[in-house]
């Protein structure tokens, strides 16, 4: 009851058309995996590849057209992929709607940083002396929001500004507004300090000591 295509290049689907079970297909996947490495093996390990399988269970698809199930059949084989390939990833609803909300947390993040970062803000948490409670300084947080998601938590939004890249400008953005606040509280409190946390992705790929030194400079800071 089952049937294999070849969709391009070198993926292909098994369809069971008999209603074979999830853990069925894990088990079929394993026994593919397992004779291709003894294919490997017996060649001398000539030619080395791996295989990454996504599974389906067509009872959890809502639209049960072509184009939707070759869609997240696509993106379940994609998660095994990213999750360090020769492995077999099972779609769920769950992690497809998370893809989805990535996607768009994304692409407004994009927009919103070539609209000159609209809808990031630098909070400053306060931070005070213990033995006399005298402020004496504070902690930058990176927030952002838009409308159509509203407030968006950082452990959402930072790790896809780190993936992209976008951590870069927007560091600077936050870098910048941080610096700003430090010269202006040091109006009030002379020894005023800030911290900024920095992304390692900005130590790697950018030149953030420039950065840094740019803002101490263009505000006056010691």
């Amino acid at each position: 009851g089952q049937m294999l295509y070849r969709i391009v290049a070198d993926e292909f689907v098994i369809v069971d058309f008999m209603g074979g079970t999830v853990d069925e297909a894990c088990a079929l996947y394993v026994r593919i995996r397992q004779q291709l490495q003894q294919f490997v093996e017996d060649n001398h390990y000539e030619v080395v590849f791996t295989i990454s399988g996504g599974i389906l269970n067509c009872a959890d698809v809502w639209e049960k057209s072509y184009s939707n199930i070759m869609k997240i059949s696509e993106f379940a084989l994609n998660e095994a992929k990213r999750n360090g390939k020769n492995r077999y990833n099972i779609f769920t609803s769950k992690d497809y709607e998370n893809f989805l909300r990535k996607k768009q947390i994304t692409k407004i993040l994009h927009q919103s940083i070539l609209n000159h970062f609209e809808g990031f803000e630098a909070y400053f948490q306060p931070l005070f002396h213990a033995e006399d409670n005298t402020l004496y300084g504070a902690e930058t947080l990176m927030r952002f929001h838009c409308a159509e998601l509203g407030m968006i938590s950082p452990a959402e939004f930072i790790p896809i500004l780190e993936e992209t890249g976008l951590i870069i400008p927007a560091g600077r953005y936050v870098l910048n507004k941080a610096v700003s606040m430090c010269h202006e509280m040091r109006q009030y409190i002379p020894e005023f300090k800030i911290n900024v946390n920095i992304s390692y992705i900005q130590m790697v790929k950018s030149d953030i000591w420039k950065d840094i030194l740019s803002s101490i400079k263009q505000y006056d800071l010691p």
